[in-house]
């Protein structure tokens, strides 16, 4: 990639690694994808039109599903990243102007192939719309890579091109895998639900992601992020990539409180005085630029911060070994995500059993501060309606100045994460809270789990 001012950079269109890797396939294999390479826009848009119409089915329905392991995944979450690959895809197509190998339509068409059996079947098949979803996101992030290296034919370069193609591979053979089954499906109706999804297609999967681990490996030993750092608007596109999904709801959007901000903050204060973005501060001081980087760039935190189902994050280690400080770089990295539209604001709190701030070690006061913070979608934004409705009963009653009780305050923020498109709460040092009243803390925890996962999208709690 090269260019000086303003003028559009040059890709050179690279290998057709896709035809490399389709043609390692076997001849029964290869009869299951379809080589007359169809017009890609025409894919993609087919592909937007159908993920789109299946996110609004999805929203209306509340459709959802567990996985094995008792996550619950909203499936309008996994057509919404799809739709957000397609368009990344598309993306790198502007900025590569010249990339356009003929057989990177197959794994499209593959795509599409499997969603629109799944979106007449759906009950039977969400871990293929799962598996759909991952494979949609391989597609571009590697088209990425194969951008970074084109010019290069140093033998790390290579060996990353002889993995990209081996992950191709794997993928085509399970969208041809994939293909056959469904097929065979489509003809023999009479198949029971349970006989549905093959046995060995999570198998196939398990391959898919040996070889992407891989190729990332590859990446990293032929400097994959230094080549990348040359190319702005690819290396834009890829960090896009790796921000959380975020569900937008336009009614919130339009939220109005009719409060004066002097009664909007007499509520809050109500609420919480514990000045939580002062301890973020204090556990910034001295903080060296790079801290907590292995972290951010850790794929179980990765994981848990892009996932679409609601999870828990639990982030252990003896005292002193800097947990606040990987703490406060988690806080500080889903702040400037919010701040650029990426996210929502983080709600946070940090532990501490100093005498002077007995606050920070009482269970009541941070599930106060949590409510406190969840009272408003935006930083700035006006009052929800249960806080409000909640704070006038008191009022009502003659006791607004009372503070909530434990419970109330739990309560309270069950309502109000009932409102939110998606919350990530953080916690940091648990084990800072007052040994008697810990125990409250971590029932806290546990209702949330129990209650919380099983209704809304996400809570993510870090000590």
């Amino acid at each position: 990639m090269s260019g000086t001012g303003n003028s559009k950079p040059t890709i050179r269109t690279s290998d057709d690694l896709w035809k490399q890797a389709a043609a390692s396939l076997s001849e029964e294999d290869q009869k299951n994808l379809d080589f007359r390479c169809p017009d890609k826009l025409e894919i993609l848009s087919d592909l937007l039109c159908l993920t789109e119409k299946e996110i609004q089915r999805c929203e209306k329905g509340c459709i959802s599903f567990r996985r094995k392991s008792g996550e619950k995944v909203f499936a309008r979450d996994l057509f919404a990243k799809i739709v957000k690959w397609i368009q990344h895809f598309k993306h790198i197509g502007d900025v590569a102007v010249q990339y356009d190998p003929a057989h990177a339509s197959l794994p499209w068409a593959g795509i599409r192939f499997l969603l629109n059996v799944l979106v007449s079947d759906f009950n039977t098949a969400e871990l293929i719309l799962e598996h759909a979803t991952t494979l949609a996101e391989m597609i571009p992030r590697y088209t990425i890579f194969e951008q970074t290296f084109l010019q290069s034919t140093s033998s790390a370069a290579l060996e990353l091109k002889r993995a990209l193609t081996n992950l191709y591979s794997k993928m085509l053979l399970y969208l041809a895998k994939a293909k056959a089954y469904f097929q065979i499906r489509t003809l023999k109706r009479s198949v029971k639900n349970v006989l549905l999804i093959a046995p060995d297609f999570d198998e196939h999967f398990q391959d898919i992601i040996r070889d992407q681990i891989t190729v990332d490996r590859c990446g990293a030993i032929a400097g994959f992020q230094g080549q990348l750092d040359q190319h702005i608007e690819l290396k834009t596109i890829l960090n896009d990539m790796e921000t959380p999904l975020q569900r937008m709801d336009n009614a919130l959007a339009q939220i109005q409180d009719s409060l004066e901000a002097p009664k909007r903050t007499k509520i809050l204060q109500w609420l919480s005085t514990e000045p939580y973005q002062k301890h973020h501060k204090l556990a910034r001081l001295d903080f060296l630029s790079g801290t907590g980087a292995w972290l951010l760039a850790d794929p179980v935190y990765k994981k848990w911060k892009n996932e679409s189902a609601s999870s828990i994050l639990w982030l252990h280690g003896i005292p002193g070994s800097g947990k606040s400080k990987l703490v406060s770089a988690v806080i500080e990295d889903t702040i400037e995500s919010s701040k650029n539209g990426r996210s929502p604001p983080p709600v946070y709190f940090y532990c501490s059993r100093n005498p002077a701030e007995p606050g920070r070690s009482q269970p009541s006061e941070i599930v106060a501060s949590i409510a406190r913070q969840l009272a408003r979608t935006t930083s700035t934004g006006p009052l929800l309606s249960p806080v409000i409705a909640k704070y006038n009963e008191q009022e009502a009653e003659g006791f607004a100045g009372e503070r909530l009780i434990m419970d109330e305050s739990q309560s309270l923020i069950l309502d109000l994460l009932s409102l939110h498109p998606v919350a990530t709460i953080i916690v940091d040092a648990l084990d800072e809270c007052d040994p008697d009243t810990r125990g409250e803390m971590f029932g806290c925890i546990h209702r949330y789990t129990a209650e919380f996962l099983d209704s809304c999208q996400a809570i993510r709690v870090e000590p």
